[in-house]
């Protein structure tokens, strides 16, 4: 599955690069930032970036959901992947670490199921 994202900044007088119309400022610095936050997030998700555009307000991303590499993932490998990025629930962490007994190894890997279903989405 391929599409296509465009993500427009809240409001017409921000700047998301450039120089920014209210306050003056040069906002080119955040343009590298979104490039390389692209490529942590192409890593961390089942996600192939295609194709981008950063605009000076907005910008455009061409992604293919890969749901075969997201498939193949184990749960440990999806907690760990989204662990990346975000703080997981406590019994998760503990999972990761191996720190837990067989009852909690059973609540983490049902917390991982929602995580692998989300993992081949973009919603």
């Amino acid at each position: 599955m391929v599409g296509c994202v465009m993500n427009p900044c809240v409001s017409p007088i921000v700047s998301l690069c450039g120089k920014d119309c209210y306050s003056g400022q040069n906002c080119e610095h955040r343009r590298q930032w979104v490039v390389d936050r692209l490529a942590v997030l192409v890593d961390v998700f089942a996600i192939d970036l295609c194709g981008y555009a950063v605009m000076s307000n907005h910008y455009h991303l061409v992604l293919r959901i890969n749901r075969d590499k997201a498939a193949s993932w184990t749960g440990l490998e999806v907690a760990e992947r989204w662990m990346m990025l975000f703080s997981g629930p406590m019994v998760v962490k503990r999972w990761v670490s191996g720190a837990v007994d067989a009852a909690e190894s059973q609540q983490a890997l049902s917390v991982g199921k929602y995580g692998h279903a989300r993992a081949g989405g973009l919603g």
